[in-house]
């Protein structure tokens, strides 16, 4: 159906999550990356194991976070809701071609004759 999903919101999910994760230490992993879970999965998975846990919208608490760019910089126009923008670029992109489109329409670009530096002109 598309969108974002979750997992870990019921207590039983929660548990899955914790115990994959402890499985997961177990059996070698030497870190751990956990997405959209609650923050207080990502904080039972902190108490049960000592890899570093990497988290993707899975509250403060984790060793680092990640972030798409696209997202961080206002690329996406329906980001998930974790992903707070630090810019406006994908406003500033689209208006920079709609510009760009205008002035190709009223011809007001290509019409300078392009010279080399150095080079004398015929």
């Amino acid at each position: 159906s598309g969108g974002y999903g979750s997992a870990g919101r019921t207590p039983q999910e929660a548990q899955a999550v914790v115990d994959d994760a402890v499985a997961m230490e177990r059996a070698g992993c030497v870190m751990l990356l956990v997405e959209a879970v609650p923050p207080e999965v990502a904080a039972q998975i902190l108490a049960q194991t000592r890899i570093p846990l990497i988290g993707i919208g899975a509250g403060a608490a984790c060793h680092g976070q990640v972030l798409v760019f696209q997202d961080l910089v206002g690329m996406t126009d329906a980001p998930p809701r974790f992903a707070a923008r630090s810019a406006d670029l994908g406003n500033a992109i689209k208006a920079a071609g709609q510009d760009w489109v205008r002035r190709v329409s009223e011809r007001r670009v290509g019409g300078e004759t392009y010279t080399m530096k150095g080079a004398s002109n015929p």
